[in-house]
């Protein structure tokens, strides 16, 4: 149950720093993967660390100030973030890029903190997300999901389905990512 406390804005250029106070790590049981059309989910056990202020070549993503400087870019770019906000501390927040297709918005970050989580923030991040893509027109709503358990089985309870057509550019940059659509009409 979601605390009354949470409270949700949009986010600015300068709170891309806050982004310091959400605990992003995980312990991740099973991650699924797409073999002919179906998902197929798999033992893999191992530790999503929270975000390191040490650059990681090979994941890039693990680092916050990789983390800040792209969701300043892509605010300056138009994107749209939504934060939830518990006693002013940011626990979780959501990324929405308008116009990744003439009918379809994208979901490129959602993250929501350890001690937040199965509380319903996420679903209102999803359900806001929802609305703005409505608002601009989009008819669906597409998520390139980490491949992890927790993430896919989330997206799948907000009404997504595996995509049959992943969008090419999001598939070659995320061909492990498990790409899902929504309907919003």
């Amino acid at each position: 149950m979601m605390s009354s406390a949470i409270t949700f804005r949009r986010l600015l250029p300068e709170d891309v720093t806050l982004l310091s106070q959400i605990d992003r790590s995980e312990t991740v049981s099973h991650l699924y993967s797409v073999h002919d059309g179906e998902l197929r989910s798999e033992v893999a056990p191992h530790e999503i660390p929270a975000w390191s202020a040490e650059f990681i070549a090979d994941h890039p993503g693990f680092n916050l100030d990789f983390r800040a400087e792209r969701l300043r870019s892509r605010l300056a770019d138009g994107w749209i973030a939504t934060g939830a906000f518990d006693q002013g501390v940011l626990v979780g927040y959501c990324e929405l890029r308008l116009g990744l297709t003439d009918t379809t918005a994208q979901v490129a970050e959602l993250f929501v903190s350890r001690s937040h989580r199965r509380a319903g923030i996420g679903a209102q991040l999803m359900q806001r997300m929802g609305d703005e893509a409505r608002r601009s027109g989009a008819s669906h709503l597409y998520v390139s999901a980490v491949p992890t358990e927790s993430a896919v089985n989330f997206y799948l309870a907000q009404g997504f389905r595996l995509n049959p057509e992943p969008h090419p550019e999001l598939l070659a940059l995320e061909p492990d990512d498990i790409h899902m659509i929504k309907d919003l009409t």
